[in-house]
Parts: structure tokens; sequence; C-alpha cells
């Protein structure tokens, strides 16, 4: 691997031969271009140093995602369990409609700027027509299920599922929980919090699903891009955000905003991931590694942040619009096999007072 210093502008930072990491808004930059010598399986990493006066405020662009959800079924499920005042019964209701074809609805596409902490998830002033303690279950393929808050896990049993509006709490959302992955899981309009255990499972997962306007929160593990083996499909994360902190205590942690394993084809659009490390290493905001199992990347408007390499990708596919946050990392912005990707485009950033 050959490591060389140019000093390039802003406005040549789409590279197709190698990996370039540019300092957002500057006139020009001093960069350093990792350039894979040829016939040579290497891994190119970047640490840059910036210039003392570096201190405009970055603005992110405004990305426009328009992406088709395929949905079986409209029929919307009302959950009937009662709210329990007791944590000792664990309630697990199981939706039975009987599912009516309609045609594919399109995901309205994103109309403000990158998500935040603050803008993402439940709508402004929801409450929970249902609270269930206790993991739930939905065993109907085509359900949809809405306006709940559950204490626990929401375990899918079937395919084709559609959770809007969920509120999980201690808990998490697993498509995988036998010997099938139960693809064309959607999740709309939702929160999902692990607390601070050491589980080490991911907040959404595993795989064949697609998240739009997710927040994870208090959680020690964010999105899972995996199940390939399993018979999961690709995962879609749109507009969410992932703020993911260390287990109490520390301990053996490898905490990641969207972690690749075993992962099917992944696709990144307008999304904000933050690793909120503390004095507990964990893994990285973006980890999708090269010999682990996994399969693509698509990624159009990314902002990492937190961890030794906010950024490291070892597979294939494009990378458009991603945003390192200035001075968030501990060893350098990225960690990327060079060669995999067609199409490189990323530039180290500062966020403004609204995370944009």
């Amino acid at each position: 691997m050959k490591l060389k210093r140019a000093l390039i502008p802003l406005a040549a930072v789409a590279l197709v031969s190698g990996c370039v990491v540019a300092v957002a808004h500057a006139a020009t930059t001093t960069a350093a271009e990792c350039v894979d010598d040829p016939g040579v399986d290497v891994t190119c990493t970047v640490t840059i140093p910036y210039p003392a006066a570096l201190t405009e405020t970055v603005t992110a662009p405004v990305e426009t995602v328009t992406a088709t959800a395929t949905v079986t079924a409209t029929e919307t499920v009302t959950v009937t369990a009662s709210p329990s005042a007791s944590a000792t019964p664990t309630p697990t209701p199981t939706p039975t409609p009987t599912p009516t074809p309609t045609p594919t609805p399109t995901v309205p596409p994103s109309t403000g700027g990158f998500p935040t902490e603050t803008t993402t998830g439940l709508p402004a002033g929801w409450t929970p027509a249902q609270t269930i303690n206790g993991d739930y279950t939905v065993s109907t393929a085509g359900a949809v299920v809405q306006d709940i808050r559950v204490n626990g896990d929401i375990v899918v049993n079937a395919a084709n599922v559609t959770l809007r509006r969920v509120d999980v709490v201690g808990g998490r959302i697993d498509n995988w929980p036998g010997a099938r992955c139960n693809n064309g899981l959607k999740v709309y309009d939702s929160r999902v919090s692990t607390g601070r255990g050491q589980s080490g499972e991911a907040a959404v997962g595993y795989g064949g699903y697609t998240a739009d306007n997710v927040l994870v929160v208090n959680s020690t593990e964010g999105f899972r891009s995996g199940g390939k083996s399993g018979g999961c499909t690709a995962v879609t994360v749109l507009n969410s955000y992932a703020h993911i902190v260390p287990p109490i205590p520390c301990g053996d942690w490898h905490g990641d905003g969207i972690q690749g394993y075993d992962g099917p084809a992944l696709t990144v659009r307008n999304t904000a991931l933050w690793l909120d490390e503390g004095s507990c290493g964990g893994t990285a905001p973006f980890f999708y590694p090269r010999n682990q199992g996994n399969t693509s990347v698509t990624i159009d408007g990314l902002i990492v942040r937190g961890g030794g390499y906010p950024f490291r990708n070892g597979m294939p596919g494009t990378v458009r619009n991603l945003h390192i946050v200035n001075g968030s990392w501990s060893y350098g912005p990225i960690d990327v096999f060079c060669s995999a990707l067609t199409v490189w485009q990323a530039s180290v950033s500062t966020l403004d007072a609204n995370g944009q």
C-alpha cells in the first residue's frame, strides 16, 4: 500500500481509485490518500491532521430518500392484551387477522436534514394505546401492529409484519427467533431502548427488514445486518438515528451502531450513528467487515461519530455523502478496503448545534 499526501480541492473528493477523506468546506485541504497496490489485498486506513484554524461549521446536505416497501397486507391488528401492573405474568398476545393483499405502497421521502436524537422515532406527543409488560409475539403473516409500548422484546415469528409507532423498553425487535428468518419486516416511526445490560444482542435484527425513522437510544448495540445463513434477506436503514452507549459494567464490549455479521446486502440512507464510548471501548458506529460472511453495501447519506475508526467497511459497494465527525475517533476516520468500492465520497465534518 502506498500512502501519499496531496493538496486537493474539496470538489475533487468523489473518488474512484482510492480512499480520500477531505476536510469539509475548506477551499483546499491536506488529505491522506490510500492507493491499493495492484494485486495486493490491503486495507486503507487514514489519519488526518487538522489545520488549527479549521472552525467552519458544515451543513450536511439534505438527502431525499425514495424507497419501495412491499407489504402484503393492510389489516391493522389492535392489541387486546390488558396492561398489567405486575411483571409476574408474561402475556404473549397473538394477532389473528385474515390478511388481504394490496398494491405495494411507496415510503414517503425524507423532507428534512439528517436525523437527530430529538427528531427521530415516535411522533411528538405520542402515547401508547396499550402497554404490555413482558415479551410480545407476532405470529400472523402480514400483521400490522401499532401504537403499543412493550416492556420486553417484540418477537416477530411471521413474515411481512409491519410495526408502526412502537416503543420497546428494556428489550429488542427480533425477527429470527427460531430456525427461519421472518423476512419482510417493516419498522416505522418507532423507538427501541434495550437498556445497558451485557446481552450483546442488536436493538433491531437480524435481517430481511426495513427500518425507517427508527430511534435507538440507551442501547449497547444498534442495527444488525445478519442471518444470511438462516435465510435473511437484505437490510435497509433509512432516516434513522442510533446513540450507542456502553454496558454497565463495561466488561468485554464490542458495541456498534450498525454491524454486519453473516450479513445480507445492506442499504443505509440519511442516517446518523453515534458510538458514545466513554471510558469503555466499543468497535465502530459502522462496522461491515470482510471475512465475516457479509455481502455488499450501498450508502448515501451517513454521519458517523466515535469509535477507534468511525467507519469500517471491507465489502464491495458504493459510499456517497459519508460524513465523519471531526476529531471523534481514537485512531483515524476510516478503516476501509478501498479497492472493493466502485464509488467513494467522504468528508470530515463539523456538525452545527442542530446536528447538521
